[in-house]
């Protein structure tokens, strides 16, 4: 779950059985999110915890140079503009709750503004 002052802005619920504390974050594992096209979005680039270019639980479909990485969601680390807007690391998501087909359009894009900023990360397991 995603905090913004104090009110949850994303939730997603994965199933972790059978996974161990590196690869329970995966889109195989995931039930439900607000992105409606996550769950059915073929070939994406990252959907785990260690992601690419110093980023953590990212989630992209594309990375074409700072200025085209296309995502749900990323734990920033720095290497792109977009990413060092406030102080990092910071959470950013994608605000829009499905991508287009085919051309993803320029709002959808992490490095044009249209995401949020969370301020908190949760974690909860069920035994």
């Amino acid at each position: 779950m995603l905090y913004e002052k104090e009110n949850e802005v994303i939730s997603l619920k994965l199933n972790a059985t059978g996974t161990n504390r590196l690869d329970w974050f995966s889109q195989a594992n995931l039930i439900s999110s607000p992105w409606n096209d996550l769950t059915s979005t073929a070939n994406l680039l990252f959907f785990n915890m260690t992601g690419g270019w110093n980023r953590y639980f990212e989630i992209t479909k594309s990375c074409g140079g700072c200025s085209a990485d296309v995502g749900w969601l990323v734990i920033t680390g720095g290497g792109c503009p977009w990413e060092t807007r406030v102080a990092i690391p910071i959470i950013q998501y994608n605000i829009y709750y499905q991508f287009s087909t085919g051309l993803i359009a320029c709002s959808h894009r992490f490095s044009i503004g249209s995401g949020g900023w969370a301020a908190a990360a949760c974690t909860h397991v069920l035994l």
